[in-house]
């Protein structure tokens, strides 16, 4: 699902930067899959017409910078860890010279999807070990936060909020060995007391 973040810094300054949002590649029609063969060809397209790839960790460097986006900038983004981000979106993209972000839930990888509250619909497919995780890492791919659990933030209570959020971070840090700057909201629920938990020290946020 392409969405696009508008970034205005100055008058002069207007970008839009399409953010396509994915969970796994599979043949299986899912509301969470996308064939990979369809992936490809949109992957092949954009390679053709002259777009490049950023991380989220890059666009919200530029809009700190107030720097310039460049045309045909896009962004390719994948939640909960799926293992075919390694086995097949990693492949497709690093053949084309675009990277991604990728968002884990901490507590399940080298699990499936099986978390408390996942719809009896969303199918169960195999997430991504720790070392393939770091395998995408050290090739240039973004890793961020998504929780421990995947819980639904904003019906928890605040104790579970900040274990949800910050022990992520944590265990993802842990183990890639360098801090962890990014974070989606599961199920894109939030409010401004997640939000204040979601920052970091030095108030950039995550």
């Amino acid at each position: 699902t392409p969405q696009s973040i508008d970034c205005k810094h100055q008058a002069k300054l207007k970008a839009n930067v399409p953010i396509f949002m994915l969970h796994a590649l599979m043949e299986e029609r899912s509301p969470i899959s996308l064939d990979p063969l369809n992936f490809a060809s949109q992957v092949r397209w954009f390679h053709k017409h002259g777009y490049r790839s950023i991380r989220l960790i890059d666009l919200a460097q530029a809009i700190r910078d107030k720097q310039s986006i460049p045309e045909k900038t896009i962004i390719f983004t994948f939640d909960d860890g799926f293992e075919t981000c390694y086995t097949q979106a990693a492949q497709i993209l690093v053949e084309h010279g675009f990277l991604a972000t990728i968002f884990l839930v901490s507590g399940y990888c080298g699990k499936n999807n099986d978390w408390p509250g996942q719809p009896a619909d969303i199918p169960r497919w195999p997430l991504m070990s720790w070392e393939q995780i770091r395998a995408l890492d050290q090739m240039g791919f973004e890793i961020g936060a998504h929780t421990h659990q995947h819980a639904r933030l904003d019906l928890v209570n605040e104790v579970t909020l900040e274990s949800e959020i910050l022990q992520s971070k944590a265990i993802i840090e842990d183990q890639l060995g360098h801090p962890v700057d990014t974070f989606c909201y599961p199920y894109g629920r939030y409010s401004l007391p997640i939000k204040n938990i979601v920052l970091i020290e030095d108030g950039r946020g995550i």
